[in-house]
């Protein structure tokens, strides 16, 4: 029985935990993609290093204080930690 259960917690924590990968991807991807769309030509003469660092200090505050507040309201119930 008890050995049941703990199998039980571990499944329902791996299925909260895939979906808030998926979420979180699904969040994401559509971020990263509208920067490369609208600030493509005025990245590429710079290095793959210096267009890494462009990128990910508009997508973190973007992620961190837009986007992941709005989808935490989609999330599953009492899993608000990204």
């Amino acid at each position: 029985m008890e050995k049941t259960l703990i199998a039980e917690m571990k499944t329902s924590t791996t299925n909260g935990r895939h979906k808030r990968v998926l979420l979180q991807w699904l969040a994401i991807y559509p971020v990263i993609t509208l920067i490369l769309l609208l600030l493509d030509e005025h990245l590429r003469p710079f290095t793959l290093p210096v267009r890494t660092l462009i990128l990910t200090v508009l997508v973190v505050p973007i992620m961190g204080y837009v986007v992941m507040p709005v989808y935490a309201k989609f999330s599953v119930p009492g899993s608000t930690n990204w």
